[in-house]
């Protein structure tokens, strides 16, 4: 096993390697009327030069701010002064001093990191303070490590949290062992692992994803290592595994913690072999592969409860990488949250939604203030992937013509801050709902209660709800029968998506056509108004 020294700990290494970075006073835009400068930054200097103890002058045109694209500009915002605030960095207190002058058009207050007013101008504030400039501009102020330029990485943000996170990627990158990435589920343990690869050797080559919770047990074997035609019924044709498909890039292993016992043992000797035998085939393949694996369970603990083989997590942790989530770093909140809301807009073309990143202007902004305040006084459980399915709220809300204000993110709370049962999910009556609106799609399901696929599928099978995985070939042909083998209507009838259908019936060899000799009635599986059982 990996001792416990060699487990790097994004969240700890600043302790355990300290930085020859000197450490810099940094203003960070965290609301701007224009959405597409949150995040910018302006580098005001050393903590230790003298001339940070003289009142800087902060407002439109200076200083400047540099963007994760490498532009640089003034606030740009025609409704803020030129000189809107004076500042002052005072190190023998660590703290602030903040001023506005007489001719400053917006008033400036000062609030904590949870949101508490601490008092308008002139005072003093703790590194970590925002400072609101009226309703139109919100920055942050801080002390920190000049960190550097680490946008290949794609993981966006700039907190200490997020920066030992880079640190840590970028130095595995440059290694070859198999790592082990841990963190609770919507953190970003995926973008972490595609980091490793994007910064290592085998960049140019292929990265392969295999969510392990997403397929049954009966297909894992055929996902990782391929299948040969004809090697079980309904393999018609050869089909080629991840870790081939992955020829000399990297394999992630996502949720490895959900593959059953058999496969792992399996999974091992790939690993041990560094070859491949697909299913039904006689001989083995070599493969060149790094293995990344990524869990949000406590894999000691299932090995302890023998539910993980103890020697595939030693081949698996050689480098152990933890993410942080969400909570240990807030201050990127409007930053994930607008560059989520972009990703929207791209996707969308619609004017209103590209109308949300238009230059600043006299106006008021396209969304206010108060709404990215009640974003970073929220709690987020389920962390950035929470954070993205509240930004396609705010989209919809934006082509619906809803008030855009600070009910939106309360509202949303307000539903997923339900109670829970004792083990913790949402009421049956809201899974339920839930399945029937997205088409009983567990991926899009999880994706709105922003959680993982294998949390709503334990919370389906607690509850008796129906999965595809469950389904025997009687149960499927005699659906089959009743809708003359139109599969979708299949599906409907036995309350499972299409695709989970399709792929039950390729694991049972099962074909529309099988069905001519089955009792045409239609199928008498009918969707629970409510579950079986609580």
């Amino acid at each position: 096993m990996t001792r416990d020294d060699e487990t790097l700990d994004p969240r700890e290494s600043r302790r355990k390697t300290p930085s020859s970075q000197p450490e810099v006073v940094v203003l960070e835009v965290l609301f701007h009327p224009e959405l597409a400068r949150i995040g910018a930054r302006a580098v005001l200097g050393a903590s230790s030069d003298p001339a940070l103890a003289r009142a800087l002058s902060i407002g439109r045109d200076q200083p400047l701010f540099v963007d994760e694209t490498g532009h640089a500009g003034g606030l740009a915002d025609p409704c803020v002064s030129r000189q809107q605030l004076a500042l002052r960095w005072v190190p023998a207190i660590e703290r602030f001093a903040i001023e506005a002058p007489t001719s400053a058009r917006r008033t400036v207050r000062a609030l904590s990191p949870s949101g508490e007013d601490l008092g308008a101008a002139p005072l003093d504030a703790p590194t970590g303070a925002w400072v609101a400039l009226g309703d139109r501009i919100v920055l942050r102020l801080s002390v920190e490590r000049a960190e550097p330029d680490h946008v290949a990485t794609g993981i966006v943000g700039s907190s200490r949290a997020l920066a030992h996170l880079r640190e840590s990627c970028a130095a595995f990158a440059r290694l070859d062992q198999a790592v082990l990435i841990s963190g609770p589920v919507g953190a970003g343990k995926e973008r972490a692992a595609r980091a490793i690869h994007q910064l290592g050797p085998r960049a140019a080559a292929p990265f392969m994803a295999l969510n392990c919770a997403a397929v049954t047990e009966g297909l894992a074997e055929s996902e990782l290592f391929g299948h040969v035609r004809g090697a079980f019924s309904g393999a018609s044709a050869s089909r080629t595994g991840i870790f081939e498909a992955a020829q000399g890039g990297t394999v992630l292993l996502d949720e490895v913690g959900e593959l059953g016992l058999p496969v792992q043992a399996k999974l091992l000797r790939v690993l041990q072999e560094k070859a491949v035998r697909p299913v039904g085939a006689s001989e083995e393949r070599a493969i060149d592969v790094r293995v990344i694996a990524a869990t949000h369970r406590d894999l000691a603990s299932d090995v302890a409860a023998g539910r993980f083989r103890a020697d595939l997590l030693s081949r698996l942790s050689a480098l152990r990488l933890a993410v942080p989530p969400l909570a240990e770093h807030r201050e990127d909140i409007p930053l994930l949250f607008t560059r989520a809301l972009a990703r929207v807009a791209e996707r969308t073309p619609d004017p209103r939604l590209s109308a949300l990143f238009r230059c600043a202007t006299d106006d008021a902004p396209p969304l206010p203030m108060a709404l990215y305040l009640e974003l970073l006084r929220r709690e987020y459980p389920h962390n950035v992937r929470e954070l993205e399915a509240l930004a396609a709220r705010v989209a919809a809300a934006v082509l619906r013509g809803d008030a855009l204000d600070a009910s939106l993110v309360a509202a949303a709370h307000a539903e997923r801050s339900e109670p829970l049962s004792e083990c913790g999910r949402p009421p049956a009556d809201r899974i339920v709902a839930a399945l029937g609106e997205h088409e009983h799609s567990i991926r899009r399901v999880a994706r709105s209660f922003g959680v993982s696929h294998s949390t709503v599928d334990r919370w389906m099978r607690e509850l008796g709800l129906p999965r595809a995985r469950d389904l025997d070939a009687a149960t499927i042909e005699q659906a089959l029968a009743g809708s003359e083998g139109a599969v979708a209507a299949a599906a409907r009838a036995l309350c499972v998506s299409e695709r989970g259908l399709v792929l039950r019936m390729r694991e049972l060899g099962l074909t529309p056509h099988t069905c001519e000799s089955i009792d045409t009635r239609r199928t008498s599986s009918r969707c629970p108004d409510r579950p079986a059982r609580e």
